[in-house]
């Protein structure tokens, strides 16, 4: 050891190599407020809109619950159905793999997913419970669209973009009404035809498809022909025929049985910042998804928004703040923390070069903890700051003892 000490550059050298790696592995360190904790839980989430939670419970709750029931180590299932919502949540045992259990639970899933109606969305899986909080809250105005509009873009565009971000489980959009179509049935005119009520929308979404037709070889290329029967305007809809008659053998329209208008959804959430009204968006993250990470994607995100002519983005809550301000609290009370500790040694001990050793020794172990923090994939949290704050003081408690030592 003694020959080691005498070589001051090979010593210096090795300081020097420890402080850069450390510095470096410190800048990209992930930020969180608490430690990751992986619960055993997934939820699976439904949305039907504009049916009844009855029905709801019947087509959509009870089918998703028998397909993942006979999946292994689950401890617990427990089921809502709502009003335009089916919430399935699936209570793993502790030592479960949550990445193999989530694969099996989306085969279950996909298993009967074909059974719902069209008009149902696809189930989607959160790593946690749905009702954690939001990490990010933002809200949308304009003078420009029309509230509806807004909604409208917040469901087709937004919410698809911000589900693609790394980390976000959930986007919940809340005010205006979505666009929908309405095909509002006139019975007497439907009874004159002797057209039983469930023909209609049968025809109507035997209508609704997109079919491949195989290929296509032409002038040695190859290509794919398909067939897109979807939708385009309300007076393609209104244009269906959906039956033949008897005796004239005239068909019958959609249009001659029932109005078919393109109209607002029923609202079912009301939403308004400053007492004008919005269209907000709840973003909600993976439990294993780091809140730093998360945030700042979506501001950058945001940023990309901006530059969209009459849409104003107002951002209402995000946890990105509360972190940095509870790291940097706690940052605040180590470094305190070490020079008042430093000062009151050296006022007690007077010895300049032995303070000043024990005071370059926290900032070097301290780079030499981020560094191995980093090997080991350990994040930054108020609970590692917490550990590196009690052990500066247990360094300059062996710091007080290595001084007196050396004094006697």
């Amino acid at each position: 050891m003694k020959q080691i000490f005498n070589r001051p550059i090979t010593v210096l050298m090795f300081t020097l190599t420890i402080l850069v790696f450390g510095f470096i592995s410190a800048a990209k360190l992930p930020v969180s407020l608490m430690p990751d904790t992986e619960k055993p839980i997934i939820s699976i989430i439904t949305r039907y809109h504009g049916v009844g939670a009855e029905q709801i419970e019947k087509l959509i709750t009870i089918p998703i619950e028998n397909a993942v029931s006979t999946i292994s180590n689950i401890k617990e299932i427990r089921a809502a159905s709502e009003d335009g919502k089916s919430v399935v949540i699936v209570y793993f045992e502790n030592q479960t793999k949550m990445k193999y259990a989530a694969l099996n639970i989306s085969e279950a899933v996909e298993r009967v997913a074909g059974t719902f109606p069209k008009a149902a969305h696809k189930p989607y899986f959160i790593r946690n419970k749905p009702d954690d909080k939001a990490v990010f809250i933002f809200s949308l105005q304009s003078d420009f669209y029309h509230l509806n509009k807004l909604r409208d873009l917040a469901e087709h565009q937004y919410k698809e973009e911000l589900m693609q971000l790394n980390g976000v489980a959930e986007a919940v959009i809340s005010g205006g009404s979505i666009t929908e179509i309405q095909v509002n049935i006139d019975k007497d005119t439907l009874a004159s035809h002797q057209i039983p009520l469930l023909n209609v929308p049968e025809v109507i979404a035997s209508r609704y498809f997109i079919q491949s037709g195989g290929k296509l070889f032409e002038h040695k290329q190859e290509g794919y022909v398909h067939t897109d029967s979807r939708f385009k305007t309300v007076q393609e809809i209104a244009g269906i025929p959906i039956h033949i008659e008897d005796k004239n053998k005239s068909l019958v329209y959609l249009k001659d049985v029932a109005s078919v208008k393109e109209n607002p959804r029923e609202p079912d959430t009301y939403s308004r910042l400053n007492g004008q009204d919005c269209v907000t968006i709840y973003i909600r993250k993976n439990s294993t998804a780091n809140t730093l990470e998360v945030c700042t994607a979506i501001l950058q995100y945001l940023e990309s928004l901006k530059n969209e002519p009459h849409l104003e983005i107002t951002e209402i809550f995000n946890e990105k703040e509360y972190i940095q301000k509870a790291i940097n609290n706690v940052l605040v009370s180590a470094v305190l923390g070490t020079i008042i500790a430093s000062i009151v040694l050296f006022l007690f001990f007077n010895d300049f070069k032995a303070i000043g050793l024990i005071a370059f020794s926290i900032p070097f172990s301290l780079f030499f903890t981020f560094f191995m923090m980093y090997l080991t994939d350990l994040k930054i949290n108020i609970m590692t700051l917490s550990g590196l704050a009690i052990g500066i003081g247990m360094l300059l408690d062996n710091g007080i003892i290595m001084i007196k030592q050396l004094n006697e």
